[in-house]
């Protein structure tokens, strides 16, 4: 979703950014959140006994050396994918300044970062429904 509307933004805010980027930092940027190669970062929530259900249907998985979500991403594809400054400042601080340790990037940011900023914000508001 983040990459139809970093996209889209593009055109109008920042045309001399590549579709490419937009793409590749759209897709990249939440990588982190698969955990690593054979652990993910996200268990499904198993009822105890007593319980009916789990508040959450996941939870997070404490085997899982923490690193946030960006840091692991950037982790995972690294050594495999080449990335531009741009991409990486983008990828690593999409959260903007609702993350502490953003605050240093703060009215640094290259435009692919602050479309991605957006971008990653407005889906959020995006309310999927179910096919039937």
């Amino acid at each position: 979703m983040s990459q139809n509307i970093c996209c889209g933004s593009k055109a109008a805010l920042a045309p001399e950014i590549s579709d490419e980027s937009c793409v590749i930092v759209a897709l990249l940027h939440d990588l982190g959140k698969a955990g690593m190669p054979g652990v993910p970062q996200y268990l499904r929530s198993e009822p105890s006994s007593g319980e009916r259900a789990s508040c959450s249907p996941y939870r997070f998985n404490r085997d899982l050396l923490y690193l946030s979500v960006p840091i692991r991403g950037l982790y995972l594809v690294a050594s495999r994918f080449p990335l531009t400054e741009e991409e990486v400042q983008a990828i690593v601080y999409h959260d903007g300044q609702y993350v502490e340790d953003n605050r240093s990037v703060a009215a640094r940011e290259e435009k692919l970062t602050l479309l991605l900023q957006y971008a990653d914000n407005w889906s959020g508001f995006i309310v999927e429904r179910e096919c039937a």
